[in-house]
């Protein structure tokens, strides 16, 4: 009985006298007490030669460890090859550069056991319930080790970066290298033929650095889904029988393009979550909506995910929903000024959607093999049977030393978020508040990095481009002489027009040019006058006595300056802004990639606030800015330096630190004129109603094919 199930160890035991009377329980013999090495190399040859796992055959193999406590040490050589260059007779050739790098690490011991009753033995049903546990422990085993390799794949070092510092290039531009990485995010949903792209950027890199050809392509199971399940390949129409049958067979695809097709596993790897692909991340991307000089009853159509449809708002509504008018600095010029509200209509507006999430793919390319990339080093292993008296139990322990270790990194290439595969938040239409705790509140959603956004989407900013002048300045006594007595009477444009906004934008060229010229000459001579000189602004202005000039009438003249000044210079908001330097002037080191393997340097030309003052150089708007950035300027004020691979492992997401413009349809009130249709250039692509279930994986954008070409 013991022999089938023991080994040779249970071939010595003498039968029990008592075995056929009733017992509660039997006791294990004391000789399969202890270390079994029958059993111990059952379960070995269970793992490394049945499972057949793909991770440990093909990706990195199984390589059996004598002595698993030694280090374990591996060097790597590296041989550039250079061009030869042109030798002179007796003078020395260039020698060639090698490099030599040392790497070591450890195994780790891991562990499981299985119980069974003592008296399991006696019955069919004890027996089969021992087969099965063992097939769970081989399993589970397995499933351990299966982890590891995908563990050591993500946190192997990247060869790119090797590169990429090995070869800087001081010209790569922030505009030029953040479209490269945004035509990457999502493409297998925005190109037909996108993974043979992949592959075949991915061959070419690893070409590029000496590495052979690629064999392998790990990725989730959903990928393949997504490209075999298309109507594309499963249409009569375009496949002939082969499309309906690839439709019944179901999403197989085993090899692709030369390399074999393996599948990343789900895993649990926090304790009452729901298991999660180990290829599979959360990404935040931002997108910002600028609007310059609209009337208030222009009309914005931005997209929401959430219902997957284009919503309209005014300028006014916006406005009011955010109770942006609430904030403090705001609120004292209105309750001073009427003249405000003019000047909100003419000031430029930004929506911005800092925390766009969704649900992402990648991949990982390489070529595997134990002399190729690495192995699953594997050693010391030590079944144990024990007894349990106490309890009734039986009872075996397994351990071993494992450790999946990449030693050649040049020969894989990882690719993140390649492809969208759901929906989180932060793209709906719920407006941030500035009145109570809300600026608060979505800070807090913002830094909870372990779960997904659920805070509000879209942040109303207003950056009037002046100070608002006072509209009742002018009718006060002292300073009619200068507006009454002396502007209205030079010019013959619209009278009083210093005291209505609308009126000053109405200006044309040439009125712009003269009131600008008379203002700052008479500026100059106020501020000369406040200073003891006072020849030049009595010959400007005659009859001008100490009574009509002060420091106020020197702050309002310089107020219509800057009105004046903002009508002639044009603004052209940077695409991408860098978020942390979007409301203040910081100027950090963005990373473009998900490895943080490139950062780019000229980020001071995409900052908000640098290119917003330089053009608009006045204190009213630096003080809003400042006002802006001590409430929600902090969210962005971290450098992310954290790897992709890192926030797979902890479950969390990296704050974005560039925004690109979104899509946006701007009506003009009364709409005659033809809607301005904003297209987006950053991460997401345009967005439009139906892009949801494309968002979700559950398709791809289709081409628009003119209806006039017949396709035969």
């Amino acid at each position: 009985m013991y022999e089938a199930i023991f080994g040779p160890a249970g071939r010595d035991i003498r039968q029990d006298s008592q075995r056929n009377k009733r017992h509660q329980r039997w006791h294990l013999p004391d000789a399969l007490k202890g270390y079994n090495s029958y059993l111990n190399d059952r379960v070995d040859g269970l793992i490394t030669d049945a499972t057949n796992s793909p991770f440990t055959k093909t990706i990195l193999p199984y390589v059996y460890m004598e002595n698993p406590d030694q280090k374990i040490k591996w060097n790597v050589y590296s041989f550039d090859e250079g061009l030869a260059s042109r030798v002179p007779y007796e003078s020395a050739a260039r020698v060639l550069t090698q490099t030599k790098t040392s790497h070591a690490g450890y195994a780790v011991r891991h562990g499981l056991a299985i119980k069974m009753e003592h008296n399991f033995l006696a019955s069919a049903a004890g027996l089969q319930n021992f087969q099965r546990q063992l097939t769970q422990l081989v399993g589970s085993i397995q499933l351990t080790n299966n982890l590891d390799v995908h563990i050591a794949l993500l946190q192997a070092p990247s060869y790119q970066k090797t590169i990429d510092e090995k070869y800087y290039d001081q010209t790569r531009t922030l505009h030029r290298a953040g479209k490269t990485f945004c035509d990457l995010f999502g493409i297998m949903q925005k190109i037909p033929n996108a993974l043979d792209i992949i592959i075949e950027d991915a061959r070419n890199h690893l070409t590029t650095w000496g590495s052979p050809p690629p064999t392998f392509l790990l990725c989730p199971s959903s990928l393949t889904a997504q490209l075999t399940m298309l109507p594309e390949r499963t249409e009569y129409l375009t496949n002939g029988p082969e499309g309906p049958a690839r439709l019944a067979k179901g999403p197989d695809l085993p090899s692709y393009r030369g390399l074999s097709i393996i599948h990343s596993q789900k895993f649990e790897l926090e304790k009452g979550r729901v298991p999660r692909n180990i290829l599979k991340r959360r990404v935040r991307v931002a997108e910002y909506y600028y609007v310059d000089e609209v009337p208030s009853t222009t009309v914005l159509s931005i997209y929401n995910q959430k219902t997957d449809s284009m919503e309209n708002f005014t300028k006014k509504m916006l406005i009011q929903q955010s109770d942006i008018m609430q904030l403090s600095h705001i609120r004292m010029l209105i309750q001073n000024n009427s003249n405000v509200s003019k000047a909100l209509n003419h000031a430029p507006m930004m929506l911005l959607r800092p925390n766009i999430e969704h649900e992402m793919l990648g991949v990982i390319v390489g070529r595997g093999g134990t002399q190729e990339l690495g192995a699953t080093f594997w050693g010391q292993t030590e079944l144990a049977c024990y007894d349990d008296a106490q309890h009734g139990l039986w009872g075996m322990s397994y351990k071993y030393h494992e450790r999946a270790m990449v030693t050649n990194e040049r020969n894989m290439i990882r690719m993140f978020d390649i492809a969208f595969d759901g929906y989180s938040g932060g793209m709906d239409t719920e407006v941030m508040r500035w009145s109570g705790s809300d600026p608060d509140e979505f800070l807090k959603n913002t830094y909870d990095v372990d779960a997904s956004y659920t805070g509000a989407s879209l942040i109303v900013l207003l950056f009037p481009k002046f100070k608002p002048p006072e509209v009742s300045f002018t009718d006060k006594p002292n300073f009619k002489h200068f507006f009454t007595d002396f502007l209205d009477a030079r010019f013959t444009v619209e009278k009083r027009v210093w005291d209505d906004i609308d009126k000053m934008y109405s200006l044309k060229g040439e009125d712009i040019e003269k009131l600008m010229e008379t203002l700052n000459e008479l500026y100059e001579n106020i501020n000369n006058y406040i200073r003891g000189s006072h020849e030049g602004l009595e010959t400007q202005v005659p009859g001008t006595t100490p009574n009509h000039v002060n420091v106020p009438l020197k702050t309002f003249v310089k107020d219509l300056i800057d009105m004046l000044q903002s009508r002639t210079k044009p603004y052209v908001a940077p695409n991408p802004i860098v978020l942390s330097s979007s409301l203040s002037k910081a100027n950090p080191t963005v990373w473009l990639d998900a490895e943080k393997n490139q950062n780019v340097t000229d980020t001071h030309k995409h900052s908000f606030i640098d290119t917003f003052c330089k053009t608009y150089d006045n204190s009213f708007t630096s003080e809003l800015f400042e006002m802006y950035n001590e409430r929600l300027g902090r969210a962005w004020s971290e450098d992310n330096v954290t790897s992709a691979a890192t926030h797979i492992q902890n479950n969390t997401v990296d704050i974005p630190t560039l925004a690109y413009h979104g899509n946006m349809i701007v009506r003009e009130a009364g709409d005659r004129q033809i809607p301005r249709d904003v297209k987006c250039v950053g991460h997401l692509g345009n967005s439009y109603p139906g892009v949801a279930n494309i968002r979700e994986g559950k398709g791809r954008i289709c081409l628009q094919v003119d209806k006039n070409v017949h396709i035969m």
